[in-house]
């Protein structure tokens, strides 16, 4: 991941309350398509310029040619509230984050995500490494709106349960289950995602809890009831994989060596 700052030069007397929204609305198109990462973008005003510092996925997130028409609306409405479009820094690679996939055409990908990333929730199956979103076609209304939505409401449930304070058993059910509401949507997110890109995409389910070790080993795939465990795990932490059911999971960390 890298660091950038996109500063946006005024070139007339702007409105400060139009500025902001201007560059909000542009910030908002830019995560939506997947160029920048994570929720919070510090944005600091200066005498004739405003600053905004974001984390991407590559060096060139930001070029035009990885724009949504989202994106390039938001970047036409600036000059409205009085500003020039961005320009571009890159300040560095973020030591802090994972680093982005370069395969070109993966043999599978999966939806994975937890409480701790900001990273693009679609993975190469291969290097299990974060896939930028504008590299695939749009999800739905010409964005990826929905499966950063739906990646809040993981992240969301992943924490209550790690915090394990209050709506434990409700946030685990929702991780766990295959046919919860947040399993249900990652699914058809899945589906969509695979029918869009051709490259068979799977879905994760966390698991916790169980009576034992054997049990465990011999849990069934939700999904079609076969025999699902792999000989060996795949990438430290997937034991179980059916491909019918695009579905991936973990032998209960409970049990996890």
């Amino acid at each position: 991941m890298w660091v950038c700052e996109l500063t946006f030069d005024c070139y007339q007397d702007i409105q400060l309350a139009d500025a902001e929204q201007a560059v909000r609305r542009l910030l908002d198109a830019l995560r939506y398509n997947g160029q920048i990462l994570g929720r919070e973008f510090p944005t600091s005003i200066h005498q004739g310029w405003l600053t905004s510092r974001v984390v991407c996925p590559e060096r060139d997130s930001l070029h035009p040619r990885h724009h949504s028409r989202q994106v390039e609306l938001a970047v036409e409405q600036l000059q409205q509230a009085g500003l020039l479009a961005p320009k571009l820094q890159v300040r560095g690679q973020d030591l802090n984050s994972d680093t982005t996939d370069d395969c070109v055409s993966p043999g599978w990908q999966l939806l994975y995500t937890t409480y701790l990333h900001t990273c693009s929730p679609l993975r190469c199956g291969e290097h299990f490494s974060p896939i930028p979103l504008y590299r695939i076609p749009a999800v739905a209304n010409g964005d990826h709106k929905q499966v950063l939505k739906w990646q809040e409401d993981w992240e969301a449930c992943d924490q209550l349960q790690m915090n394990g304070s209050v709506v434990e058993h409700a946030a685990l059910s929702e991780l766990g289950e295959c046919d919860s509401r947040l399993a249900r949507r990652g699914r058809d997110l899945a589906k969509r995602i695979e029918y869009l890109t051709r490259v068979p995409t799977f879905y994760y389910l966390y698991r916790v809890g169980g009576e034992s070790l054997e049990q465990e080993q011999q849990r069934p795939c939700p999904g079609c009831g076969d025999a699902w465990r792999l000989s060996e795990p795949l990438h430290d932490i997937f034991d179980f994989f059916c491909e019918p059911c695009r579905l991936v999971s973990n032998l209960s960390w409970d049990f996890k060596n």
